[in-house]
């Protein structure tokens, strides 16, 4: 009951009481709106879309400890954005925008405690390997160094280990 319809490629949170999700695709209406369900009454309650990003399929989303990041970078159709939603007040805030250049696709994102890391993928048809990283209480974001990194490639995982991103495979244009 009130549960939002079915889709695909929603990002979802944990927040220690209460599954979060965001946007994603559906046959019916298309992109989609986000609800918040709580397992312990089994209730599904709408989120406000109220100043949310852009809706998306497949968008990043990491628990702060207090709000839930979404970043998107939309498949290169729309410019790369995101926001924090507070469920507690039911808000969103946009995110600053990334560094001038910066609109990888392909991209693979790691919360890293305190920061969103987003490392490689393209822009436009060029495979990059630099990086940029989102700190979400100050609301900004800084470039990544490149020395060590590893070659340009885009549709790679990557995970985070406690101290570092790891980045596995990928396509390197070869």
């Amino acid at each position: 009951v009130g549960a939002p319809t079915g889709r695909g490629g929603a990002a979802a949170v944990w927040t220690g009481s209460k599954m979060i999700i965001w946007s994603g695709f559906d046959n019916v209406s298309g992109f989609s709106d986000g609800a918040k369900y709580n397992p312990a009454s089994d209730t599904w309650n709408p989120i406000s879309f109220v100043g949310a990003p852009s809706p998306s399929q497949d968008a990043f989303a990491a628990w702060t400890g207090s709000k839930m990041l979404v970043w998107s970078d939309h498949g290169g159709h729309a410019p790369a954005d995101g926001g924090l939603y507070d469920p507690v007040d039911d808000s969103w805030s946009l995110m600053s925008s990334p560094p001038a250049g910066f609109s990888q696709v392909g991209s693979s994102k790691v919360w890293a405690g305190s920061e969103m890391i987003v490392w490689g993928g393209s822009v436009g048809s060029v495979l990059v390997n630099d990086g940029a990283r989102y700190n979400a209480a100050s609301d900004t974001w800084t470039l990544t160094s490149t020395a060590g990194a590893p070659s340009r490639r885009g549709g790679h995982s990557a995970i985070w280990t406690a101290s570092e991103m790891i980045i596995w495979r990928g396509y390197d244009g070869l």
